[in-house]
């Protein structure tokens, strides 16, 4: 069974690469809805659409204008798990920036948090 480092992982926002990402997440879900008829014992359902979320949460840089800065709007959304080079996965599609928060304390960096809904498919590709 292989696994995976998370520090090699990048994050994109079109060509553009996020500065100081921290993590990062990506949801898939697939709606269903009930095909159980009278008599049946057991419920069925059927798969009907799709859809998918992500997230990222980054050290502060408000200098990243074509990264962090760049998070707004519509957006190609990219994703690299070890990284972006040839033979490695990715994950992209378009979404919406849902959401933006930045948080401090006395004692840690300033952060951020963003939020995208996908619209339309995530695609899973390897690295060329």
């Amino acid at each position: 069974m292989a696994t995976h480092v998370g520090k090699g992982g990048a994050v994109y926002v079109g060509s553009n690469t996020v500065l100081e990402v921290e993590d990062w997440s990506i949801d898939v879900t697939t709606n269903v809805v009930s095909d159980t008829a009278m008599g049946d014992d057991w419920e069925t359902n059927k798969e009907t659409t799709k859809s998918w979320t992500g997230s990222l949460s980054v050290m502060w840089d408000p200098a990243d204008t074509n990264g962090q800065e760049a998070l707004d709007g519509e957006i190609t959304f990219k994703v690299y798990p070890t990284g972006n080079t040839s033979g490695q996965e990715e994950y992209s599609g378009t979404a919406i920036v849902t959401g933006v928060s930045r948080n401090g304390s006395k004692g840690d960096l300033v952060k951020a948090s963003f939020s995208v809904t996908g619209t339309g498919a995530l695609a899973q590709a390897t690295v060329v």
